[in-house]
């Protein structure tokens, strides 16, 4: 008990508001023979201090994943503000919906739906819709190995001044490769690359690379650690270009 207080502690004082803008898909997905079963985690971060400014941050996470016999269901959503007395200085936030049709087959297709914003980074919403084909290459108890290929339709709006925003409509390929293996019994590695285009631009990406590590407390409690490094050569607004992040979190699972 005494070791989850000392890790809780440290997940807060490590934790930092995440600007990641895609999601580690494979570390909620599941590959069972079962079916129609549900699963989800939940997780709530709140720290306070006043030093001169009273300081407040609140962190949630939800996500639920159902197995039909055939396909599968994801809902991720992930909510954060941080608050200087009365002021909200950072809010940022998404929800990510992904069903895969035919999830055990070895070649398979998703479709994808997102809504984000990042009110520091300027960001008051991106919205996405997609449809990629998944090809399982590896498929073990302890190593798995998966590419996704396909287009999306991203729809921005950026805060350029106070009273002046800017819409960015494109169509953008996207494509991605991950793996997730076993390390120990209570220890999973996970990492997915992805690189996200428009065609008439192909050689200036958005590049992402999350790698995550959970630590299996129980069957029902995780310690989750993650680094998130993304770089855009083709930002709407100047902003620095490579942006990441290091975060924990403490999780219970459903």
């Amino acid at each position: 008990m005494k070791k989850i207080i000392v890790l809780l502690g440290l997940s807060f004082m490590f934790s930092l508001v995440s600007n990641a803008q895609i999601l580690n898909i494979e570390q909620f997905r599941l590959e069972k023979d079962t079916s129609n079963v549900w699963y989800g985690n939940v997780s709530l971060g709140f720290s306070a201090r006043k030093q001169g400014s009273e300081i407040r941050k609140i962190q949630g996470v939800g996500n639920l994943i159902y197995l039909s016999k055939k396909h599968s269901y994801m809902s991720l959503n992930r909510y954060s503000l941080l608050q200087v007395n009365d002021n909200s200085v950072i809010s940022e936030g998404y929800g990510h919906t992904r069903i895969n049709f035919n999830r055990t087959k070895k070649v398979s297709f998703e479709q994808f739906n997102q809504y984000q914003y990042d009110i520091a980074r300027k960001l008051n919403h991106r919205i996405l819709t997609g449809m990629t084909i998944r090809f399982r290459l590896i498929s073990k108890d302890k190593n798995r190995l998966s590419a996704n290929t396909g287009f999306m339709y991203e729809n921005e709006n950026w805060q350029i001044s106070d009273t002046t925003t800017f819409d960015n409509i494109s169509i953008k390929s996207t494509s991605n490769i991950n793996f997730r293996t076993t390390l120990h019994k209570k220890v999973i590695f996970y990492c997915i690359a992805y690189y996200q285009a428009k065609p008439e631009s192909f050689f200036k990406p958005r590049v992402t690379v999350d790698a995550s590590l959970q630590f299996l407390f129980t069957e029902k409690f995780s310690f989750n650690t993650s680094f998130v490094s993304t770089y855009d050569e083709a930002y709407i607004i100047p902003i620095a270009e490579l942006i990441y992040n290091f975060k924990s979190t403490i999780s219970y699972t459903f």
